[in-house]
């Protein structure tokens, strides 16, 4: 009796999710240049299909908590724990930053890094400043974004301050190769 009991409960228990974009843009000119840097994917844990709402609520708490830590440690060569924390395979709630490419810098988990390659080597090879903008989009079922794009498909986007990047710098200390 008690094994039917658990096993009723395990199959119970579901997970949804919803994912987000890591971009750069160059604030120079419109159109605004830009390149994608990273994906987060955000899993979110509940009893049930009828909670599946809770569930990307949660995931969405997931991909902000990274975003924010991200934020924080942008000039940390680490990868945030609450961008770390999803596991495969479990039903636990949880997000995971996975940056896109492999690049060869000496810093390759400092997002800050990542911005100086993508927009002084890439985008604006010539430029000695620039003022950049990293931002995103957040993109899921209900709860994991407000503004409906389509059948099921809602879509938010997000910002952190302006941010002045020193290309004639980071190109001294070898970005570019």
């Amino acid at each position: 009796m008690l094994a039917i009991l658990a096993s009723g409960t395990a199959q119970a228990d579901i997970t949804r999710s919803c994912s987000a974009s890591v971009d750069v843009f160059v604030s120079d000119k419109k159109p605004n240049p830009w390149m994608n840097l990273a994906t987060i994917e955000g899993r979110g844990s509940c009893k049930n299909k009828l909670n599946a709402n809770d569930c990307r609520q949660r995931a969405r708490a997931e991909i902000d908590r990274c975003r924010a830590d991200m934020w924080a440690g942008r000039h940390s060569n680490a990868i945030p724990a609450s961008c770390n924390n999803l596991v495969e395979g479990s039903s636990r709630s949880g997000a995971k930053l996975q940056y896109d490419g492999i690049f060869l810098i000496a810093q390759p988990q400092r997002l800050t890094a990542r911005g100086a390659y993508a927009v002084c080597c890439k985008l604006r090879p010539n430029a000695d400043k620039l003022v950049i903008t990293f931002e995103g989009r957040i993109n899921g079922d209900q709860k994991c974004a407000a503004t409906k794009i389509g059948p099921d498909k809602f879509q938010e986007e997000y910002g952190y301050p302006k941010y002045d990047m020193n290309c004639a710098e980071w190109r001294k200390q070898g970005i570019c190769g």
